[in-house]
């Protein structure tokens, strides 16, 4: 065996590990962004698992809809990323945590108020940022504006013989 042999044996070798160490790079890489998305997604996963949201009220009065929804998961909530849905399309509205407008987070037990201009809703909804939701089909009055008919001493039906 000559020097060429060895020569050409010690060159394959070189650039056998150079392609190695490329590959490796290459693979670790792929790695570390397929376990940080399954990471992200497991994360996802347990939001949607620790989010509930409960729609206390929603009232229409003269073109003005009021949607009151409590936050009863344990999961802290975005208050730009709550939708509402009215019959179907997508509407915007004054936002506020209790009596706060600049809140951005919506956290455990607290109340999200959307006010917003519509036609009588049939059907709401109301979707958080990791894709929970809720649906009411019964909007009411506002409280106190009734028309009495369940009232006994406004004349109504309920309790008379």
């Amino acid at each position: 065996m000559g020097f060429s042999t060895s020569g050409a044996t010690a060159i394959v070798f070189v650039a056998l590990m150079i392609c190695l160490g490329t590959a490796y790079a290459a693979v670790g890489g792929a790695y570390d962004r397929v376990a940080e998305s399954t990471e992200t997604a497991d994360d996802r996963a347990l939001d949607q698992r620790n989010t509930a949201i409960e729609i206390e009220s929603a009232e229409f009065d003269e073109g003005e809809l009021t949607v009151t929804v409590e936050n009863t998961g344990t999961t802290a909530l975005s208050v730009r990323g709550t939708s509402l849905v009215v019959d179907g399309e997508f509407v915007t509205g004054e936002r506020r945590v209790g009596e706060t407008d600049d809140r951005t987070r919506w956290l455990p037990g607290e109340r999200l108020v959307i006010e917003t201009s519509a036609d009588e809703p049939d059907r709401i909804r109301v979707t958080t940022d990791v894709g929970i939701s809720v649906s009411e089909t019964t909007i009411g009055e506002p409280e106190g504006e009734a028309d009495g008919s369940d009232d006994p001493e406004a004349g109504g039906t309920e309790g008379s013989e």
